[in-house]
This record gives structure tokens, C-alpha cells and sequence, in this order.
């Protein structure tokens, strides 16, 4: 990935900023769409959780789309130990995490730098800025590694004992996080037909390409966090 989807994914951000958060928030909604159940609305503790959920990824999204939340290599380290708990959240990816506290485009950008880098050095090329991006992508590991181990944990020990609720929390991530790729998406379109098409038609594909795979992947239920 750090080879081939990371530079992908930087030059779409680069070139077309709008319709990739597009593309994205199409992937997010979709996918609350397709994971919520109307029978959580009607049930307290769920809607209390999912009251939660909304609240904080609002503010969060807010916040990074702000740019208030900072790219430095503390911060990757705590935004590591936070993505990686995406390994054991149903729902969830370390990739939404890292786009929800406003740094993917930081680490795509780094994962691809430094592949080029690498390259460049095999190739005995200018290999200028391996040793910086490879340490964002060091302290990264390193927080996932804690993560794992401390993180992730508590939130499969959440999965276990409250299963509906804590997934209704999630879900309820997913709206809140809405906010971030609206907010991109915003601060880099010209309000004009030809702009704004792009951006739809972006959302559409996004949304598109979820519920194609939901309707190809009905072996995968989540009936046991209903």
C-alpha cells in the first residue's frame, strides 16, 4: 500500500480535493446507512449512546477540519494507538479514524513519500526525506503496536459485554464523522455547475460502490450487535 495506494490516493487529494471528500463521505454515509436499524431509536441506552457517538465525532470532525488538531509526531503516535482499534470495531477502519481526526491526508502523504524515497534509493536516486517520513511512519507503528495492545482491547471488552449499544455508538461515529468531509469539500469547491456536479457524482460513486459490495456480501451479517 505504502508503494502503490498511498501515491494514488495523495494525488487524488492533490488534483481533485473536492471530489475525493466527496468519495469518501459517500463511503461513510453509506455505510451508516446500510449498518443502522430503526429499532435503535426506540431503546434508551442505545439512543443514548448513539447521542455519544454523534456528539463526539461532530466535534472531533469540526475540530480537524478546523485544523486545530495538529500534525506532529506526538500526535501520530496518539492517533495510532486510536486507528488501530479499526481492526477490531465492525463498521470501522483505522482509515476513517485517521480521516476523522484530520490526518490522512498527512499519513498518505508520508506512506507515499516514503515509498518514493525508497525507490529512489534502490534506483540510486535523490532519496531526500526517507529518514523524516520514515519516522512518522515508525512512531505510527509504534502507536498502533500500544494500541493493540491497550485500545483495541477495551473496545473488543466493550463488543463482548454491551454488543448493541457500543455498535450503536459506532454507527452513531459514522454520522457525526459526516461533518469532516463536508467540511473538506466546502473549503476546496468553487461553487459552480461544473464543480459541484463533480463532487455529486463523486458522493454517488462512494455511496454506490458500498452498497454494491453489501449486496455481493450477505454472508457477512452483524445480526449480533442488533
Amino acid at each position: 500500500a505504502i508503494f502503490t495506494l498511498a501515491r494514488v490516493i495523495t494525488i487524488a487529494l492533490e488534483t481533485a480535493p473536492g471530489p475525493s471528500f466527496a468519495f469518501f463521505g459517500g463511503l461513510i454515509g453509506a455505510s451508516a446507512l446500510i449498518l443502522f436499524k430503526p429499532g435503535w431509536v426506540v431503546q434508551p441506552a442505545r439512543i443514548a449512546a448513539g447521542a455519544v457517538g454523534f456528539v463526539l465525532a461532530f466535534v472531533i470532525a469540526g475540530a480537524s477540519g478546523s485544523g486545530i488538531l495538529p500534525e506532529t509526531i506526538p500526535f501520530v503516535f496518539i492517533a495510532a494507538t486510536i486507528s488501530v482499534s479499526g481492526m477490531v470495531l465492525p463498521g470501522i477502519s483505522g482509515s476513517f479514524m485517521l480521516l476523522l481526526l484530520g490526518l490522512y491526508e498527512f499519513m498518505t502523504g508520508a506512506a507515499a513519500d516514503f515509498g518514493s524515497g525508497v525507490s529512489a534509493l534502490v534506483t540510486g536516486g535523490n532519496a531526500e526525506g526517507v529518514a523524516a517520513n520514515g519516522s512518522v511512519i515508525g512512531v505510527y507503528a509504534l502507536g498502533a503496536v500500544v494500541g493493540f495492545l491497550t485500545t483495541a482491547h477495551v473496545v473488543k471488552r466493550a463488543l463482548d459485554r454491551y454488543p448493541g449499544t457500543t455498535f450503536v455508538f459506532l454507527v452513531s461515529l459514522l454520522i457525526g464523522a459526516l461533518r469532516y468531509p463536508l467540511i473538506r469539500v466546502n473549503q476546496t469547491t468553487e461553487l459552480a455547475p461544473g464543480p459541484m456536479a463533480a463532487v455529486v457524482a463523486a458522493a454517488i460513486v462512494g455511496g454506490g460502490f458500498i452498497i454494491v459490495v453489501d449486496q455481493y456480501t450477505d454472508d457477512l451479517e452483524y445480526d449480533e450487535y442488533s
